[in-house]
């Protein structure tokens, strides 16, 4: 009660001046504060404010009013009782700036929206409308802003800047790309009427890689509060990307050669683009298109070719693409698949051939051999009736190793073919070849040579 009166009798006091001195104090004592001011709940928000001092006076008191009044309640700042300012707002407020006519005010958790205004002895009285700064204090951070240089080369580095206005240049809100790996810059600015602008700058170097990407950033205010991300697309001016040739690399002689530059990726458009073209290295005068194209070519012609794709981002090179000259009377050889497929079928019907050979001669051989063990039997009983003598024939059989002897007409005989003389098969002997001399009648056998080997036989018939 008793400051409320000490409060009361200082306002009266200032009024008796002001009307003993008219103007003195409110003409002299100018002040200077904006009209109104966005503030983040929960953030900070400094006021700025300026003064005009009287001649001579270095002195003053401030204080700072919350409202349209002058109650002891209402003071937020005090310069010369901190004591007497409102117990909601005691470490919450303080001066800021060090010009001796700074009266600008920092309000520290600011938690709802009103009008404020400062007292300077004789600047606004009871009688008179003091001058105010309205505070609005929102729940919606601000949103972000980027900026993008329009010219974006592929491999030169360009500045691109995130920035986000706020009132608390203290503790400014955190910027964030949704890309790292880059050089980041963070800087402050102090606008106007109180509100500041934080900045992060990116060192980007751009890539083909990041044609229509999107580039994001996203503030976080110190009270935890998130702003929506503000993105933007990149648009990168790129070299031309995978240049290749197309075309054959076997021509005949005298005909057409047909190459073309061909690439997968590009910006700007291909309207904007040129070619050149380069045999061994050598410019290939004339050849502007994308599509280089020989009549008649020569051995002159053949070798390695290059092309060049140009545009606004700079050239781009092909790889080597080495042609060979057929001459016209060799033509195009078959295509290796051909000859080696080919080669392969020739192989397999050799084989074929080859198993079907051996596949037969084994046959006939068991057919043979099945035929024989039967003619030995058949033999021994053919052509006798029941009245009949048997008829006797003799053979001088000489078994001899080799040709027949003397020219002696004679029959050559296997060793399976011999047990067909026997009434009984016999075991195989190691005889080669084999003299027959059949002799009709019932003569004694013929007499041969002391040196031959020779076996008699009765063959009945």
């Amino acid at each position: 009660m008793m400051e409320r009166y000490r409060h009361l009798h200082r306002i009266i006091l200032m009024v008796v001046l002001q009307g003993g001195f008219p103007g003195s104090y409110s003409k002299d004592r100018a002040i200077t504060l904006p009209e109104s001011i966005r503030a983040l709940r929960g953030s900070c928000v400094e006021i700025p404010c300026t003064f005009t001092r009287p001649r001579g006076n270095k002195d003053f008191r401030l204080v700072w009013y919350k409202g349209i009044d002058f109650r002891p309640d209402k003071i937020i700042f005090s310069q010369q009782n901190p004591s007497d300012v409102s117990e909601g707002n005691r470490g919450r407020t303080s001066l800021v700036g060090n010009e001796p006519n700074s009266c600008s005010l920092r309000i520290n958790d600011v938690r709802e929206s009103d009008s404020y205004y400062p007292y300077i002895h004789g600047n606004c009285d009871v009688t008179s409308v003091c001058q105010t700064v309205r505070v609005t204090v929102s729940d919606v951070p601000n949103e972000p802003a980027i900026q993008i240089p329009t010219d974006l080369t592929e491999g030169e580095r360009a500045p691109i800047s995130c920035s986000v206005e706020h009132t608390c240049p203290p503790r400014p809100p955190t910027l964030q790309w949704n890309r790292a790996g880059y050089k980041l810059t963070d800087r402050q600015q102090s606008l106007k009427d109180g509100v500041w602008k934080a900045e992060t700058v990116m060192e980007y170097l751009p890539s083909y890689r990041d044609h229509k990407a999107k580039l994001e950033c996203e503030a976080t205010y110190p009270n935890g509060l998130k702003s929506k991300s503000r993105s933007a697309a990149l648009n990168i001016r790129y070299k031309a990307q995978n240049v290749t040739i197309k075309g054959k690399d076997e021509v005949k002689e005298g005909a057409a050669l047909e190459l073309e530059c061909h690439f997968s990726d590009y910006n700007p458009p291909t309207t904007q683009y040129s070619y050149s073209w380069y045999l061994n290295g050598n410019p290939v005068n004339g050849e502007t298109g994308r599509i280089l194209q020989i009549n008649n070519i020569t051995e002159s012609h053949s070798g390695n070719y290059s092309c060049n794709v140009q545009n606004g981002a700079g050239p781009s090179y092909s790889p080597g693409f080495t042609v060979t000259l057929m001459s016209a009377q060799t033509g195009e050889g078959l295509p290796m698949w051909i000859v080696l497929g080919g080669g392969a079928v020739a192989v397999l019907v050799i084989l074929l051939v080859l198993a079907l050979y051996l596949f037969l001669r084994t046959s006939r051989k068991k057919q043979k051999l099945e035929a024989s063990g039967g003619r030995g039997m058949e033999t021994n009983n053919q052509g006798h009736g029941p009245n009949e003598e048997p008829e006797n024939y003799y053979c001088n059989v000489s078994a001899i190793a080799g040709s027949s002897r003397n020219g002696t007409a004679g029959t050559q005989m296997g060793e399976i073919e011999l047990e067909d003389i026997y009434t009984e098969p016999k075991e195989p002997i190691d005889v080669e070849y084999t003299l027959v001399d059949h002799v009709p009648g019932k003569e004694a056998p013929q007499t041969q040579n002391p040196t031959d080997e020779t076996e008699y036989s009765l063959v009945t018939f």
